[in-house]
């Protein structure tokens, strides 16, 4: 049984269209809809740099050595961009 997360619009411009299993889909500013965590993703965040990420790419904070201590990861999916989704969670419920 697939599981699925809610996220809503926020995008300041509007509407969007997504393309969600082949199914092309207008979504509203304001509206929730019901993804899978997978399309849903995960917004950017500090974190550890693990092996094979390129650090020519991200943003690298460093320690007095030089060696790479974090890295910005941008994310993935419609929570890598901020500005545009957010998860919705119980708090962030709006009636």
């Amino acid at each position: 049984m697939a599981s699925f997360v809610k996220v809503r619009n926020i995008n300041p411009l509007g509407a969007v269209t997504l393309v969600i299993d082949g199914d092309r889909r207008e979504v509203e500013a304001g509206e929730v809809i019901s993804v899978t965590p997978e399309f849903a993703g995960r917004g950017p965040e500090w974190r550890e740099p693990r092996d094979g990420d390129d650090l020519n790419f991200h943003e690298v904070e460093r320690d007095e050595d030089g060696n790479a201590v974090a890295i910005y990861d941008l994310g993935v999916g419609l929570l890598a961009q901020p500005g545009n989704w957010e998860l919705v969670t119980d708090e962030t419920v709006k009636d």
